[in-house]
Order: structure tokens, then sequence, then C-alpha cells
């Protein structure tokens, strides 16, 4: 059908190419077709729905969690406007959840995969399986193996490859941070086999754990534990991008880290990494 002919509908198979290639890691594609002029009406249509969504999963994998969520609470207004809340048409909750947790506020990630008012994305395969995967990372880390497990089950049951191979690889993570390396190898091996099935070379970044102090290196230096995992790779002469992909997160989220961390200790240069880490200085 010629672009015209889709009249206010083309925002639906927009939304759905947009998130695809979100999906596949090429954000620059996904961002340019989220811009595509739509017709004036679009907005007041239900195909404006998972456009707005598309968008937001766009901003999360760019790093840019408050747009992000901006995008989800708008997807939920609209939707509980109209008394269609159902994640079937957007499963903004666990999106908006996502951005929380990327916000470093675990908390308000809970509370509105947990509220009442979520009881829809309970009763919803797909979406209870991406509400577990955003509760696991907003969870202790000894929880997290758990309830990715239950969150693997349910993406299994619905024939979901993609968020197979995404809980597969965030297992492995969780399983490594426990220390159980023999485990992670498997889990992450099977996720790798899991994404070249979609088309894509490894799963895209996870949720991003909630911050978790560590022990402080020195009596006025406290890293969290991702800034502290970014960093011991990085001590170890690991470049941005191996890190990114040991870690699977972006690479500016490794830059992100990185900053804060040289900040904190007050240096410039990654070769005064080790010493540091090492000796609390």
């Amino acid at each position: 059908m010629p672009e015209p002919g889709w009249g206010t509908a083309l925002a639906f198979p927009l939304a759905v190419l947009a998130e695809t290639y979100t999906a596949l890691g090429d954000h620059e594609t996904a961002a340019s077709l989220l811009e595509r002029r739509l017709p004036a009406p679009t907005h007041r249509t239900i195909f404006a729905v998972p456009h707005q969504h598309a968008r937001g999963l766009n901003h999360l994998a760019l790093g840019r969690p408050r747009e992000a969520l901006a995008c989800f609470v708008s997807c939920g207004e609209t939707l509980r406007g109209w008394g269609l809340d159902t994640p079937s048409l957007a499963p903004w909750r666990a999106g908006a959840a996502e951005a929380w947790l990327a916000l470093g506020r675990p908390e308000r990630a809970v509370r509105l995969l947990d509220d009442r008012l979520a009881d829809p994305v309970h009763h919803h395969p797909r979406a209870r399986a991406g509400a577990l995967r955003v509760l696991a990372a907003a969870g202790a880390a000894e929880h997290r193996p758990a309830t990715l497990t239950r969150a693997l089950e349910l993406y299994r049951t619905c024939g979901d490859r993609y968020g197979t191979a995404r809980v597969l690889a965030e297992l492995g993570r969780a399983h490594r941070e426990l220390g159980d390396e023999a485990a992670a190898r498997e889990l992450l091996a099977q996720a790798h086999e899991a994404a070249l099935a979609c088309g894509i070379e490894r799963p895209p970044p996870p949720p991003e754990p909630a911050p978790e102090p560590a022990a402080p290196p020195s009596a006025g230096v406290i890293l969290t534990g991702a800034e502290r995992r970014v960093a011991t790779l990085a001590a170890r002469g690991l470049t941005n991008r191996e890190v990114a992909a040991e870690l699977s997160i972006a690479v500016s989220t490794v830059e992100q880290h990185l900053t804060r961390v040289y900040r904190k200790y007050r240096i410039r240069h990654r070769r005064e990494l080790r010493a540091r880490l090492t000796t609390g200085a």
C-alpha cells in the first residue's frame, strides 16, 4: 500500500519497524523512523500509543531515561483515559519501571509493577515476563536468578525468542555476580545462540541494576556496584567497547560510569585505576 494510503494507521508499522531496529541496536535508523511526519489527527487515535511506546524504548536504548519515562507515562495516561489499559497495546508499565531504575529510583520501579493498578500486566504472559525482568534488576542479587527463571519460563511459553535471549543473558550475568561461573558461561552461550537466531549479535543491555553501595575503597569514596564492575574491567586493560561487551551494556553507559569513578577518585587517567582499586587510596 502506498504510504499516503495508510492515513493515521501509518504510525503502527513505523512503530514496529522502530522497535525492531532498536532491538537490533540500530538506534539511528529507529530514531529516523520515529521522526517521520504523521497525519495531524494521529495523536487522537490508538495508533499513536505503540508509536509513543517505541519512542520510549529508543530513548531507553540511547541512555535517556527521563525522556523515555515521559513517553511511557504518556502511553499510560492515554490508555487509562480510554479505558483500554492492556499490555497488548503497549506494556508501558514495564518501560516506565525500567526508566525509573535507570534514574536510580528502584523503589518507584517496584511500586509501579507491584501496585494493584498493574493487575493487567499479571494476566498477560509477555508483559508479566517483562515486569519480572525489571523487578529482578531492582531486587537483591541473590534473588535475581529465581525471578529471571520465572521470566524465562513465561517468554518460552509465549514463544518470544527475543525475550528469551535477553533473559538468558541476564541470568548468566546474575550467576556470574554470585560466583557461579560454570552456570554463567552455559547461560551466556545459550543467550548468544538465541540472539543469533533472532538476527542480532548479542542481546541488548539489561535494565541497570539498582545501585548498591560497594565497600568503600577509602574513607571518602564509595562506588556503586555498577561503577565498581566497570572500573575493575577497565583497570584490567579492557577498552570501553570491550567492557560494554563483557557486561552487555552500552558504550555510553561505560563512559558515564568511568566519568563518575574518575571524579570520585580525583584521577584523570585509566592507568591510575588499578592502584586506586587495589589500595583504596
